[in-house]
């Protein structure tokens, strides 16, 4: 099958004449004949481009273009086989020709090829060139091919047609060198469409994610446009390598002589002068992140100046006196002391500030688990003893006074309290309990030893012990304290324990 869509020179440049360009392809028959009525891994599309700009080809006057250079992009089949007929313009697949079956398919489906051996779309590519330091509208040369954009741009850059003429050309000046030395660039590395298609082949097609062991599938009716506009962005990305690859220059150096370094201070200003992205570096907004600086500092700074300006409008102005003491008292500490308060525990001050204080020694009330359902905090009775600490069940209660506050078993009635009077030692050394007296919430109960029927007293080197076996609806109690090596109440130290005990 053979395609004329042009002329193209031949001879030598003395003796140079203008022969027919002839695109020669093997037709459909060829192209399909090997693979009837099933498919072949690795087939794939063919991809053939006539250059006309490169080749100095003349295009027939339908395809004369003189705004741009023309490129015609064919497509070929060679096997590749359609599921279903495609109406795409450029593809055009409508040609039954075999059944296939497919994997977890059931039943055989029809397979088509393409009407034409080589199926022709010409593309054209258009250049313009610009000078912002001149009005928008006078500042840019004409839309055309590369070459026609060049010289049309060249008198907005001070430049001269002989000036482009030479076979490296250069400018003194920094507008000159503006336009001289990206067009260099472009030229001497692979920015046009053709040097693309040449290069990647069918692979710079969009069809390729739908194509399968050979077979095409479905593709939508503008899979042509979809193709091309890969094209332009393969385009673009290379038009950006191209400027890195000439600052970086080859990766291997034995294409260093190819290579056009600068020749002036302006082109080495020019490769100085680029900003590419990378991802070693990220952009930020510079007044979004002083405004979000200064805007948490100013939060920052509120949040410790209104609070004590509120509090010096509240005492020297009376400002919103309710809204401010709530405030105040509902912090932790506050809400702790008057829980207490409520209780009648303890005498407060600093009651409107940060942390309220009591009495050194104040004994605040505890948490009551009579009800585990329903725990409430209960008031100690204090009577002036300090350093008192209440532990679980057969802990030990250290008082400066003698005197002992209870319960310390948690299934105790509270309320009790425990004083135990020492009586002079014995000749002997030994010390006496004369009275263990039992102090309820109903009253105090003197227990004296005589009663040995309840109390258990008993004498030792290192002081004397009282207990008694005290009985509540929890079970038998027992109720115990110590004196040791002290002659007077108010220099005695008393350790009390409690316990269960079994009644023999």
């Amino acid at each position: 099958m053979r395609y004329h869509y042009g002329t193209i020179p031949t001879g030598t440049s003395a003796n140079t004449t203008r022969d027919d360009f002839i695109m020669e392809v093997e037709d459909t028959n060829f192209q399909y004949i090997y693979f009837p009525g099933h498919y072949v891994d690795g087939l794939n599309f063919r991809l053939s481009v006539a250059d006309f700009v490169s080749n100095d080809m003349i295009p027939i006057p339908e395809l004369d273009r003189s705004d741009g250079d023309l490129t015609i992009v064919f497509l070929s089949g060679y096997g590749v086989s359609f599921n279903e007929p495609t109406d795409d313009d450029w593809y055009r697949a409508n040609v039954p020709y075999a059944n296939a079956t497919l994997y977890n398919e059931d039943g055989i489906i029809p397979l088509y090829h393409q009407q034409d051996a080589a199926s022709p779309m010409g593309c054209v590519e258009q250049m313009q060139w610009c000078n912002l330091a001149y009005p928008k509208d006078r500042g840019c040369g004409p839309l055309a091919g590369f070459v026609d954009a060049l010289y049309g741009a060249a008198p907005l850059f001070n430049l001269t047609e002989d000036e482009l003429d030479l076979d490296r050309p250069a400018s003194p000046l920094e507008t000159g060198t503006r336009l001289l030395w990206p067009a260099l660039i472009l030229r001497n590395n692979p920015t046009t469409l053709a040097t693309v298609i040449q290069f990647l082949g069918a692979r710079s097609l969009i069809s390729q994610t739908r194509l399968y062991n050979g077979i095409q599938f479905q593709l939508p009716k503008n899979q042509w446009q979809l193709d091309v506009t890969n094209w332009f962005n393969t385009l673009l990305a290379s038009v950006q390598e191209s400027f890195i690859d000439t600052i970086l220059g080859p990766s291997d150096h034995v294409f260093d002589p190819l290579r056009w370094p600068p020749v002036n201070g302006e082109e080495e200003k020019m490769c100085d002068n680029q900003k590419i992205r990378s991802t070693a570096y990220a952009s930020f907004s510079f007044f979004g992140l002083c405004f979000t600086f200064s805007t948490g500092v100013v939060i920052i700074l509120l949040s410790y100046i209104l609070e004590p300006f509120l509090k010096y409008l509240h005492k020297h102005r009376k400002y919103k006196q309710y809204t401010h003491l709530e405030w105040t008292n509902n912090t932790n500490l506050q809400l702790h002391r008057l829980a207490n308060e409520q209780l009648e525990v303890g005498e407060w001050s600093r009651c409107t500030r940060e942390v309220p204080t009591t009495d050194p020694g104040t004994a605040l009330a505890y948490l009551d688990i009579t009800d585990p359902k329903h725990p409430v905090l209960t008031r100690r009775d204090n009577r002036g003893d300090s350093g008192n600490q209440v532990e679980d069940d057969s802990s030990t209660v250290h008082s400066t006074t003698g005197i002992f506050e209870g319960p310390i078993m948690t299934d105790v009635r509270p309320g009790i309290e425990l004083e135990i009077r020492p009586k002079t030692p014995s000749e002997s050394g030994n010390r006496i309990c004369s009275t263990c007296r039992m102090r309820t919430e109903n009253g105090e109960l003197a227990i004296r030893p005589d009663r040995s029927s309840v109390i258990s007293v008993v004498s030792e080197h290192s002081g004397c012990i009282c207990s008694e076996h005290h009985r509540n609806e929890a079970g038998d109690q027992m109720v115990q304290g110590r004196i040791l090596h002290s002659d007077a109440v108010e220099e005695s130290t008393v350790e009390t324990t409690t316990g269960n005990i079994n009644e023999d």
